[in-house]
């Protein structure tokens, strides 16, 4: 008999002897007295596979749960280990993970394999995808109550005098601000239309790169390659693929000694069918090109979200000043009404 029989008979004994004892002190009430005293309903108490004995006993004596119930505990299946969630594997997962998997039996070496060789999105782009606009909200409402202020100014309020604030020059501010708002817009469509040729330059570069590999594999043998590779400009990644950096300003420098080795005299590559070395070098001009304009783009963007914060902050304070001082000049009846006809809402500035 195994453990989990001789577990059954020894609980079965048990709950035959709980049945006992509690008949002897706890006698069956006549109906009399079930019909004076009726109790209250209790609430279920359940058990569960890691209900220890002694609970369950007490549990039993309490009249709380019965025999049956024990029983059907007991002779309930236990889930699969099937039933349990999936474990799914991504790119992140290391090495150690994976094989921890496969001895537990959790994943399969075919799902390994259909990772390692599912090709993921490109990376080769010239920054990150921007979640926030160049210029944000508060910046754009900002300039455009200068403008409102400026005109009401002129139009309904052309004597009056704010201390620290000269009408003329907020007029400039603002304008200005507009510009480096407009400025920044542009240079942010311009990025992006240059960060997708950057991609589209990459894959072109990259599918050169494998037909390359395929080049050099005609004409040295394996043991080779790995020599060759590098002295063609080409480094393993993590998942042991020869390929160009990902990095822009590195793979610009490897793909000029890519270059350079494929010019020079007696290379054996060149008399192979179907090497175009034009295409080499064109795609090598073509990148530099867009990475150039790219980096300049950066630089361009950089300085004019500088301008727009810089011009912000000082419309921003010419405004604050304005509005405050208003409240100042006019009474308290007409300080509201004057604040709006010059422009200003509750939540302005």
């Amino acid at each position: 008999m195994g453990t989990f029989g001789i577990a059954f008979v020894f609980i079965k004994a048990l709950l035959n002897f709980l049945k006992l004892f509690d008949m002897e002190n706890n006698p069956v009430p006549n109906e009399e007295q079930n019909a004076k005293t009726t109790p209250n309903k209790k609430a279920t108490v359940k058990i569960t596979p890691k209900s220890n004995l002694q609970t369950i006993k007490t549990l039993l004596a309490a009249g709380k749960i019965s025999a049956e119930e024990v029983t059907a505990m007991l002779t309930e299946e236990e889930k699969k280990p099937e039933d349990k969630a999936k474990v799914k594997l991504n790119s992140k997962s290391n090495l150690k993970t994976v094989k921890t998997l496969l001895e537990k039996g959790d994943i399969s070496q075919d799902e390994v394999i259909l990772l390692l060789t599912n090709p993921e999105k490109s990376k080769l782009t010239a920054d990150k995808v921007r979640k926030t606009p160049d210029v944000p909200a508060r910046q754009r409402d900002v300039c455009a109550l200068g403008a409102k202020v400026f005109i009401n100014w002129n139009t309904h309020f052309n004597t009056l005098q704010v201390p620290d604030v000269d009408r003329n020059l907020l007029d400039s501010r603002v304008q200005q601000l507009n510009s480096a708002i407009n400025g920044a817009d542009n240079v942010a469509a311009s990025k992006k239309l240059n960060t997708q040729k950057l991609i589209d330059i990459n894959k072109a570069i990259d599918k050169a790169v494998k037909q390359l590999k395929i080049q050099l594999q005609v004409l040295y043998s394996k043991p080779q390659l790995k020599a060759m590779y590098a002295i063609y400009g080409l480094s393993a990644d993590t998942s042991a693929v020869h390929k160009l950096p990902a990095d822009n300003n590195m793979r610009q420098a490897k793909l000029a000694l890519l270059v350079q080795k494929l010019q020079e005299a007696n290379n054996p590559i060149v008399a192979l069918p179907g090497f175009d070395l034009s295409e080499w070098l064109n795609l090598q001009t073509e990148h530099s090109r867009i990475w150039l304009d790219s980096e300049n783009l950066r630089q361009e963007r950089s300085d004019l979200a500088q301008t727009v914060r810089d011009m912000y902050e000082l419309v921003q304070a010419d405004l604050k000043r304005i509005r405050s001082y208003m409240g100042f000049h006019f009474s308290k009846r007409d300080v509201a009404s004057r604040r709006r006809l010059m422009g200003f809402l509750k939540e302005s500035v």
